[in-house]
């Protein structure tokens, strides 16, 4: 049995907190390279999202990622999110491209002062989420985009669409 590798003293929360990103990055631009033009209003379920809005939420989890860094609480009774208007694939790749390079930049200039601190969402004076920086990154970021990502690839298979494997090869894929 071999010993871990140290850490190394310039590590970057980046480095160690977020390995993954790059790879989660990929995968959901593949799943968002899948999707067929022409199908915004479909959905599976009436209550479900339609394929439009669900694509566009995964297409803006790293722009909305990025407010964790950018802010240090955020207030739904005050603070008014819009989503930018995406109606084909080709113009949410466009945007997915642009707000993940953003967030990966953010993430490489974050500083472990910053990822330690406490963040906070909340709707007036109910509390929703309180944790570290780093946690919610993880949590309210990166895993949330990973799950609708997967709600991505339900609504893919049941269009008959080949579904990009993110970790590899997918069935359709064998």
């Amino acid at each position: 049995m071999t010993s871990p590798s140290p850490i190394p003293r310039n590590a970057t929360p980046l480095d160690l907190l977020f390995p993954d990103l790059a790879a989660e990055i990929s995968a959901t631009r593949k799943m968002l390279e899948a999707i067929p033009d022409g199908h915004e209003d479909w959905k599976p379920h009436v209550k479900n999202m339609t394929l439009g809005a669900l694509a566009g939420h995964v297409t803006e989890m790293p722009r909305f990622t990025k407010l964790f860094l950018d802010m240090d609480e955020m207030d739904w009774a005050t603070f008014q999110w819009q989503e930018t208007p995406l109606t084909s694939t080709a113009e949410r790749l466009a945007h997915f491209d642009t707000v993940s390079a953003e967030l990966t930049a953010a993430l490489g200039a974050a500083d472990w002062p910053s990822m330690s601190q406490t963040w906070i969402m909340r709707g007036g004076d109910v509390v929703y989420m309180k944790d570290l920086r780093a946690t919610t990154v993880r949590l309210a970021g990166i895993s949330h985009m990973v799950h609708h990502r997967a709600q991505l690839g339900v609504y893919l298979r049941l269009l008959d669409v080949a579904i990009p494997g993110p970790y590899g090869q997918s069935a359709d894929k064998m």
